[in-house]
């Protein structure tokens, strides 16, 4: 699901502990974290809402895997030292997935547990049950190709894409998820319903109608190129970057996914945004009818 990992795990986790009492959005790194955390100090005056919302000046990317992959995978200490040489870097506020790397490893740090474990307590305690996968590390039988990977110099098949996350061990904040289609339309059904998602939804609706921003409360709106057409461009949902997608129309409810393997044939595919455009067109059209 690559960057459908961001709305799907992480902000639900986020909210979660939110929502339990035991961080607020406007908490500050420096006030959540153990004292003894190894990141940079210039990190932590950031608060939680503005790494959901893409607020920071982190960059959009910057490589953690260099002299980690193929076959090796960076401990805590390596990645925060690696946060180091990144964390003074600006960059206009914009789309970063190292905000999500960040909340991310607030979650583990702060937890004591991977996110792969937060999240099947989450699905569990909440009474989610997928019917092929839903989570990190799928079987490999259950998986499909998604690309030959040149730095891991394998064609990647139940792997993550991302080559970060690859270094992380394959469970980041940022990406690592993979579901079956079946499985993530039911997921979002029981997301929707419970009390983490009937509260997400809330807090991007009152972005999507108080704030001229594209990103809102870790989704974003759907006025993009390719999602224009669905609902006009009024859904909110979010992008992943081996070719899935969801948008929902919040007031009739209507909701499109669409997954794809767009990596398949290489990184760079730019047909595949005016395909993607042609099917939500398509899927509005139906829904219209």
């Amino acid at each position: 699901m690559a960057s459908l990992t961001k709305p799907l795990v992480t902000l639900p986790l986020l909210a979660a502990e939110h929502l339990a009492g035991k961080i607020t959005y406007h908490t500050q790194l420096k006030d959540w974290l153990p004292s003894s955390t190894g990141l940079p100090r210039s990190l932590l005056s950031y608060c939680v809402a503005d790494l959901i919302c893409h607020r920071t000046q982190l960059p959009a990317w910057r490589n953690f895997w260099l002299s980690v992959l193929p076959d090796n995978v960076l401990s805590r200490d390596d990645i925060n030292q690696r946060w180091q040489h990144f964390a003074d870097d600006k960059a206009a506020a914009g789309y970063s997935d190292l905000n999500y790397i960040l909340l991310g490893l607030c979650l583990m740090e702060t937890k004591q547990q991977s996110l792969d474990e937060q999240l099947k307590t989450f699905l569990r305690t909440g009474g989610y049950h997928a019917t092929k996968h839903f989570g990190f590390h799928p079987p490999p039988h259950t998986a499909i190709p998604t690309g030959y990977c040149r730095i891991r110099q394998r064609l990647l098949c139940g792997e993550v894409h991302d080559e970060n996350c690859a270094a992380f061990g394959g469970v980041s904040g940022h990406a690592g998820l993979f579901a079956s289609g079946d499985d993530l339309v039911s997921y979002l059904y029981w997301l929707l319903r419970s009390p983490v998602g009937m509260h997400l939804l809330e807090k991007n609706i009152a972005l999507q109608q108080h704030s001229s921003q594209d990103w809102l409360f870790g989704l974003r709106r759907g006025n993009c190129k390719s999602a224009q057409p669905f609902a006009n461009g009024t859904a909110i949902g979010h992008l992943g970057f081996t070719g899935c997608a969801f948008w929902l129309e919040p007031n009739s409810g209507a909701y499109a996914v669409f997954l794809t393997n767009r990596t398949i044939s290489g990184r760079l595919n730019p047909d595949f945004y005016r395909v993607r455009r042609q099917v939500f067109s398509l899927l509005w059209e139906i829904l219209q009818t």
